[in-house]
């Protein structure tokens, strides 16, 4: 399971306060988010200003937040603040960030998953 400046894609303790001892019902939780992350990924793709991929950014954080995906959180509460401040060069820097951390949040649930 690989970590990024000392920190899992995933602090499963978040899940775990939220629903307890269900492992299968976390597990579906994560596979949903992986799921739907393709959709946001498109999202940011599409957008075309940065109020815009804000936006975009404020969902994608608040559901990296729940499931306890915070480096993921954290970047997208970067563009999230760097669209609603108009700052394109924060954005630039940020967004070649966001899908490989969305890949390592995928490939951390995929070894969840065959344990």
């Amino acid at each position: 399971m690989t970590q990024a400046n000392g920190r899992l894609p995933l602090d499963m303790a978040v899940l775990e306060a939220i629903f307890g001892d269900d492992v299968e019902l976390r597990l579906g939780i994560l596979d949903e988010f992986c799921t739907v992350t393709a959709t946001y990924l498109n999202e940011f793709q599409a957008a075309k200003d940065p109020v815009a991929i804000g936006a975009v950014a404020h969902k994608l954080k608040s559901s990296a937040r729940t499931i306890g995906a915070h480096p993921l959180a954290d970047i997208c509460a970067g563009l999230e603040s760097a669209g609603r401040n108009g700052q394109q060069t924060i954005i630039d820097q940020l967004l070649p960030r966001l899908e490989p951390e969305i890949r390592r949040v995928a490939d951390f649930v995929a070894a969840l998953e065959r344990l």
